[in-house]
């Protein structure tokens, strides 16, 4: 009866340290809303030039949204077109963080623009516009990572393998492994 009650407390004791060292292990990378923005301020301005047009994405400023857990990007934009015709306007860009434990770098996650305002420029082309600005956007937005890992840090090393969640809160994207 004794080995028995010994038995019982020596997996009760590797059960408990076992959880223990699963929370030891847990690593969360933390950014602010500023820190994020400067990184997407170093990816601007953006220009595209395709068909006739030529297209400049400049003063992005970024808004993280807790409740859908995706980042908004508002910011201004310059079209210029043969015929010195030329519009100014704003466009707002929204995504999610995506992860690729490969590179051990974050990424906009289909960066989509869901408003698109410029004067200056005939309505006939705004169509045309969007979808220029969508396809640059895109491309800039969703190969350019907002954050890679360093290999130098042994937690971010490690961490490479394993991505638990990426959320948003209190105005901080919040990163967790759990290696």
């Amino acid at each position: 009866m004794r080995v028995d009650n010994c038995m019982k407390y020596i997996i009760i004791l590797m059960l408990v340290t076992i959880a223990n060292l699963t929370h030891a292990f847990a690593y969360t990378q933390e950014f602010t809303e500023i820190e994020l923005q400067e990184k997407i301020e170093a990816m601007m301005p953006l220009e595209k030039k395709k068909y006739f047009f030529t297209l400049i994405v400049t003063s992005p400023k970024l808004d993280l949204l807790e409740q859908s857990n995706q980042l908004n990007i508002k910011a201004n934009i310059a079209v210029l077109a043969p015929g010195k015709i030329k519009g100014t306007g704003s466009l707002t860009i929204s995504g999610s963080i995506t992860y690729n434990p490969a590179q051990g770098a974050f990424h906009l996650l289909n960066p989509t623009i869901v408003d698109i305002h410029i004067d200056g420029i005939p309505d006939i082309y705004q169509p045309k516009i969007k979808q220029l600005a969508q396809s640059a956007i895109t491309n800039a937005l969703s190969t350019s990572p907002l954050y890679r890992l360093k290999d130098d840090d042994l937690k971010q090393k490690l961490a490479k393998s394993v991505l638990e969640s990426v959320i948003i809160k209190n105005e901080k994207l919040l990163i967790n492994f759990n290696i």
